[in-house]
């Protein structure tokens, strides 16, 4: 399988209201030329999937509740994405949002520590990023972002990067 995965904010969406972060699980609008760029991927075999820090909900600007209905309305947005993978702290937990499921990956799980990515799920961390492709056992990877820590996280993997406005524009 070709594992396609995807920055959240600044790659897929930015905040419907036009501030600067989404604060809301609504708030998010497709950034122009997504959908076709992701459909593209997809007629071609790939299978998306969301890699996101969320750091908003360890400043306090947000709740972990939002941001899983935030996550959840971002797969609604986007039909055939159908995981997402976040870390709302500095590394320890990530969850994984699937259909109605949400799933956390503490740091301190036997699975987790089997893997190796206890602590080191944050981007520029590659830890969501592994922990979605033990999960899907892909064989070809690619990241899609927008900053500079998605392509760290990408190189700390060993996978090729693609800017998201690259991305779009193809």
């Amino acid at each position: 399988m070709k594992l396609l995965l995807l920055d959240k904010d600044g790659t897929l969406v930015n905040p419907a209201s036009g501030s600067q972060f989404v604060t809301k699980p609504w708030d998010q609008a497709p950034i122009a030329r997504t959908a076709e760029a992701l459909q593209s991927h997809v007629d071609r075999g790939w299978q998306p999937v969301i890699i996101s820090n969320q750091g908003g909900v360890i400043a306090g600007h947000k709740s972990l509740e939002n941001t899983i209905a935030e996550m959840r309305f971002a797969l609604r947005l986007f039909p055939s994405i159908t995981e997402a993978y976040f870390c709302p702290d500095q590394g320890d937990t990530c969850w994984r949002i699937s259909e109605q499921r949400a799933i956390e990956y503490p740091s301190q799980s036997i699975y987790v520590q089997n893997l190796r990515l206890a602590g080191r799920f944050r981007k520029p961390a590659p830890g969501m990023l592994l922990l979605a492709a033990h999960i899907k056992t892909s064989d070809e990877m690619l990241y899609v972002g927008d900053l500079d820590i998605d392509r760290q996280a990408a190189e700390a993997v060993g996978i090729p990067y693609l800017d998201a406005q690259e991305w779009r524009d193809r």
